[in-house]
């Protein structure tokens, strides 16, 4: 194992020397805008750490970031440590360089202060996490839901001709076992697409059942910084009202013809609120231009949205989810991966 020294940073100091290394090491490139969103802009009062790696003569070799965002664990609100960006340099690769960072941050004190760290980490990370005493506590399932199999079909049948009979067929059978398709909405309740976060979303946050549960914050101040102000994607919000209340909302954005669920969050109380939301949302879906809706979430203790009745079959790989934990007081829950409530737009960003 090569003699490497670890550090500490604040974003503010190291700022440009951190961009820089995290693209020339990173296949995706971004610009400083794009960090001062993620590591500034985030509605957080604690500050961003920077983990450096460094060889001799202070070479930087290695770097990650750990963001803390407020999460609710059990109805108080506590700050869970995000991380991110992790990047090593081509040539210390294969040398433990990552699992070394991994066990250094898990020492700091800075992060030691936090309730938890949490990380949905790509496959070439989450093996040297779990050997840094990271615990997979749950995997993020992903699902997929066909609206239109002709515009899948056209290519790998190379005839339009043959697609479009074929297509016929198969996009009524799917029409006919979705639930959606039977699935009215209740009196007074209404489906809209609208252009920001107002304070309803703060009443909806409020009013929802969360005792038991962690789940990152989704009112008003963090929603419009996590979608409205991103820099790089233009998020959609589809909301579901009654009587003029809200009572939940999809937050998506599309991709070509593909549609990502980002975020869905009901109003989970006992009535048929979470299902109609969800009804109502395919149903003015099927009136765009998409062929399918991709959506990953964990937790069903949050809500269960049975996303098979709506023809949502699971893809074949999920993303894990690691945590660790300083708090022995807190582990019990914090480990308990039916407590967490997880969806694509909780994935570091």
């Amino acid at each position: 194992m090569p003699q490497t020294k670890f550090i500490i940073a604040s974003y503010e100091k190291c700022k440009k020397d951190f961009i820089e290394f995290r693209n020339a090491n990173r296949d995706t490139k971004r610009d400083a805008s794009y960090f001062d969103w993620r590591y500034l802009g985030r509605p957080n009062e604690q500050k961003p750490i920077i983990v450096w790696a460094e060889a001799e003569q202070g070479v930087k070799i290695g770097a990650l970031s750990l963001i803390p965002h407020h999460y609710l664990i059990n109805n108080k609100v506590a700050h869970v440590g995000v991380l991110g960006d992790i990047s090593v340099a081509k040539e210390w690769r294969g040398k433990g360089i990552a699992q070394q960072m991994f066990k250094y941050l898990s020492e700091a004190e800075s992060a030691r202060k936090l309730s938890a760290c949490l990380v949905l980490p790509n496959e070439a990370a989450a093996r040297p996490l779990m050997k840094a005493n990271w615990r997979t506590i749950s995997t993020m399932t992903r699902y997929v839901k066909l609206i239109d199999v002709e515009k899948r079909l056209r290519k790998p049948l190379k005839a339009s001709w043959l697609s479009r009979p074929v297509s016929f067929v198969l996009n009524f059978a799917l029409k006919a076992m979705s639930f959606e398709t039977y699935k009215g909405n209740g009196h007074g309740y209404k489906g809209a697409v609208i252009d920001g976060f107002d304070h309803r979303f703060d009443a909806l946050w409020d009013n929802a059942k969360k005792e038991g549960m962690i789940i990152g914050l989704r009112n008003k101040r963090y929603l419009t910084w996590r979608y409205a102000n991103h820099p790089l994607v233009h998020h959609q919000i589809f909301t579901l009202t009654h009587n003029s209340q809200l009572c939940g909302y999809v937050i998506y954005h599309c991709h070509g013809d593909s549609c990502h669920i980002d975020d869905i969050f009901p109003l989970n109380d006992k009535s048929k609120q979470p299902q109609y939301l969800l009804s109502s949302f395919l149903r003015y879906m099927k009136t765009t231009n998409v062929a399918d809706i991709a959506l990953t979430m964990s937790g069903n203790g949050f809500v269960d949205f049975k996303l098979l009745k709506y023809g949502f079959i699971k893809r074949s790989s999920d993303w894990k989810v690691l945590v660790n934990v300083a708090d022995n007081a807190k582990k019990d829950m914090l480990l308990n991966d039916g407590r967490w409530f997880l969806t694509a737009g909780d994935k570091d960003v």
